[in-house]
């Protein structure tokens, strides 16, 4: 039972965030000329697996599965997270990102200009 009626305007926002991420989502793979299936072989999942964020079976994706979303539609992971309307536009600030075990950046997903690989870049 809900004992602060905030609660509810609190659950009803996280619903229309989530539905304004899909819409984003979906009106980008149009621009784009992909469709949920294509976008998934592009990205080698699974046939459903944008299908089922799309229809919200699935919540989120995982931060390296957002950035090869956002590579194949070629716009930023800030585009799709609603932090900007411009699919170009990186936001925020130079990020040091440590790998585990000094792990180099992955070669199929290309590193946004904020992020700086501690591991070969030196930290800041």
């Amino acid at each position: 039972m809900l004992t602060n009626p905030n609660d509810i305007q609190v659950s009803e926002y996280a619903a229309a965030i989530a539905v304004a991420k899909r819409s984003r989502l979906a009106g980008r793979m149009s621009d784009m000329g992909f469709n949920a299936h294509s976008l998934a072989k592009a990205m080698q999942r699974g046939s459903t697996y944008i299908v089922d964020y799309l229809h919200g079976r699935k919540d989120s994706f995982r931060a390296d599965d957002l950035m090869r979303v956002a590579t194949t539609l070629e716009c930023t992971v800030a585009y799709l997270e609603l932090e900007t309307d411009d699919p170009a536009e990186e936001v925020g600030s130079l990020v040091r990102l440590d790998l585990p075990n000094g792990a180099a950046w992955p070669d199929d997903i290309p590193k946004p200009a904020n992020i700086i690989h501690a591991a070969t870049e030196g930290a800041p």
